[in-house]
């Protein structure tokens, strides 16, 4: 049990530095969106692993997007 809580509160931590990324400061991380506010995949991933203690996978991002109520994310 303590697993999953675990595991629910990380996301929910890497939920929230996504969107401070992607919708706020992608510079933070030395991103750049597009007009459309999208960036590629895994120039995401890179650049978020490099900066945060906490790595990130395509597969952590579908699991945030698929747990999240707010639909933030899209992935093209």
């Amino acid at each position: 049990m303590i697993g999953v809580l675990q595991m629910d509160h990380q996301l929910t931590r890497l939920s929230k530095r996504l969107s401070f990324v992607l919708r706020h400061h992608p510079d933070k991380i030395g991103i750049k969106l597009d007009r459309y506010g999208r960036v590629d995949l895994q120039t995401l991933i890179t650049k978020f692993n490099q900066h945060f203690g906490t790595p990130i996978s395509e597969k952590i991002i579908r699991k945030i997007m698929r747990e999240s109520d707010k639909q933030r994310y899209a992935i093209e």
